[in-house]
């Protein structure tokens, strides 16, 4: 009964949860009880303005309880009262970081908004992900501090101004904060500045990733953050149906920087609950050898249940060796600001521990299941 109570949901999330909805397949019916699971599920998953306007034009979401779809409504007007505010607050950043010569790229955030859904009350906007050079990094955030800015607990991590954050990346893939997807990912950040494009947000012209890149970083994004979110899967379909890009070309660029297995996931998945028109020839071009433990939580994400830990799965999964393995172990254990919070206090304990402690521990754990991983099979 809980089982067909999920799949009916799952219907109904993956058929409105687009900027095109669908009408939800004939022949299913929402209780009083699912609909209180679903709209728990489009909070949940940051998808509850994209539902609310799709139910609105189904037969199914015209029968919705009384007061159901109030409060999607009153959710997506609040995603719009925030989207308003953080335009505001971006073009004070982007104005604070101009005096100082320093044009940053808007790796995701308002940009993306309002490229994919040209309406900020149709998705949840979070924080501000801007690109800098490493040799800007420490204008940039003392050009955020003079604004109000502050930094996190310890010194490291986003800069905070009551519920407004700033997320200053010198890598797109955030391999200053798990150093060993250096190992797997090999895109230039300099690459990604370069082919930027220009997009009016906030009243400003701002550099924007180029379509290629956009797809290929929202996709290590999803990947990076185990599918938790629908809205990220949601991005990723959009993104591909906005196009701008070559597939050939794409497929090219993601192979020899390193992030074809994160595309190939992120596309399938897109494909499979959101039909996304992906070609079947493109995903075989993409997909990776057979990798049991990865291949299990892909299937969990496939059929909408939860996978933790996928994108550390699937990084155990790429390294060579239990070496490469049990150093990101310690450092998926123990990211960048961890590691920069317990030096400011003058801690060794708060960085060493956790390493020693997953060094002993995942040894024989992470050398079992990382070369299970990471063993082809064979397809016969």
């Amino acid at each position: 009964m809980m089982k067909r109570s999920a799949q009916r949901l799952e219907a109904v999330l993956c058929a409105w949860c687009r900027v095109q909805p669908l009408l939800v397949p004939q022949g299913i019916r929402l209780s009083r009880k699912d609909w209180l699971c679903l709209l728990h599920s489009a909070r949940r998953e940051g998808v509850a303005g994209l539902v609310y306007r799709a139910s609105g034009r189904d037969p199914l979401g015209m029968n919705a309880p009384a007061g159901a779809r109030a409060t999607l409504r009153q959710t997506m007007l609040a995603q719009a009262a925030v989207w308003l505010r953080e335009e505001a607050v971006l073009g004070e950043v982007l104005d604070a970081l101009a005096s100082c010569r320093i044009r940053p790229v808007l790796l995701r955030g308002l940009a993306l908004v309002t490229d994919l859904y040209g309406d900020g009350s149709l998705r949840p906007q979070v924080d501000h992900d801007l690109l800098v050079g490493p040799e800007e990094m420490k204008k940039a955030r003392d050009a955020l501090l003079s604004i109000g800015f502050r930094s996190s607990p310890g010194g490291a991590g986003p800069l905070l101004r009551g519920s407004s954050v700033i997320d200053l990346h010198s890598d797109p893939y955030d391999r200053e904060r798990v150093p060993s997807r250096a190992m797997v990912i090999h895109a230039a950040a300099s690459g990604v500045r370069a082919r930027a494009v220009k997009r009016h947000v906030a009243g400003r012209e701002v550099d924007f990733p180029c379509p290629e890149d956009r797809l290929l970083l929202l996709a290590a994004h999803l990947v990076k953050h185990a599918f938790d979110r629908l809205i990220r899967l949601v991005d990723v379909a959009e993104c591909w149906r906005a196009g701008g890009f070559e597939p050939r070309e794409l497929v090219r660029q993601a192979h020899s920087e390193g992030t074809a297995d994160a595309l190939f996931y992120a596309l399938a998945a897109a494909r499979t609950r959101l039909g996304a028109e992906v070609s079947t020839q493109l995903l075989e071009r993409l997909a990776p050898g057979r990798r049991p433990v990865v291949d299990r939580a892909f299937g969990r994400v496939l059929a909408g249940r939860p996978s933790p830990y996928f994108g550390e799965w699937l990084l155990l999964a790429q390294l060579p060796g239990l070496r490469a393995q049990m150093r990101a172990a310690g450092e998926m254990l123990q990211p960048k600001e961890i590691r920069e919070r317990s030096r400011s206090r003058g801690s060794s304990w708060g960085t060493l521990l956790p390493l020693r402690i997953a060094r002993l521990a995942a040894r024989g754990a992470i050398g079992l299941v990382g070369s299970l991983a990471s063993r082809p099979l064979d397809r016969h």
